[in-house]
């Protein structure tokens, strides 16, 4: 079981990252070197299996599946939302995994210090990522 979660969870994240170095640069929206775009980009992509995995660990069936995820939907909208709220209030909204990467993103793109950013980011992702393997496991064995 732990080999086949580990092949379904790192299966996006190497899908999301080729996919994202091939199309930005011919997207050629914004300049980012690739040593600054590249780690932003991987943990921009654990978010897909920890979506992943809070569907499979909540979701007791397709219609709650699909309920819960036109509720996470929401969490696409926290770095709109973080561009229009002033600083100090805007780790406020840190608390959504989407924030971090577009936050590293943004401060990247200006010569700022998003190694911080994107420091947090990891971790958060990680312990988020670890919380909801764990999680996963339990409701697997739920009867």
């Amino acid at each position: 079981m732990n080999r086949y979660l580990a092949y379904r969870i790192t299966g996006p994240i190497l899908v999301g990252v080729a996919a994202a170095m091939l199309l930005a640069p011919l997207m050629n929206l914004v300049e980012i070197r690739v040593l600054m775009l590249l780690p932003i980009v991987t943990v921009a992509a654990l978010e897909a299996p920890i979506y992943a995995l809070t569907l499979a660990s909540i979701a007791r069936n397709k219609v709650q599946g699909l309920a819960l995820m036109k509720g996470m939907g929401v969490f696409f909208l926290a770095p709109v939302a973080a561009w229009f709220v002033p600083m100090p209030w805007q780790l406020l909204l840190g608390v959504i995994p989407t924030y971090w990467p577009a936050k590293a993103f943004w401060v990247a793109l200006e010569g700022g210090p998003w190694l911080a950013y994107l420091g947090v980011g990891l971790v958060y992702h990680l312990v988020m990522l670890a919380a909801l393997v764990w999680w996963f496991g339990k409701a697997v064995a739920r009867p």
